[in-house]
């Protein structure tokens, strides 16, 4: 199995070039990965559900925003 683990530092910014970089980042490292952890996401159910759409296809997704 492979583990990726990334500090995205705000993946769901509100700088839509950054953001568009960042999940192409996420979705290269995703391609060869068992178990992907990502830490400072910064957002809600909702953006990572939009964002992350074909990736929840794919993986389990948990979450935690506070």
């Amino acid at each position: 199995f492979a583990l990726v683990s990334w500090n995205a530092r705000s993946l769901f910014n509100h700088d839509l070039r950054l953001r568009r970089q960042k999940l192409s980042y996420l979705k290269q490292a995703a391609a060869g990965a068992t178990y992907i952890l990502v830490q400072e996401a910064h957002g809600n159910e909702g953006v990572c559900s939009k964002y992350l759409g074909l990736l929840r296809v794919h993986y389990h997704v948990f979450t935690s925003f506070a």
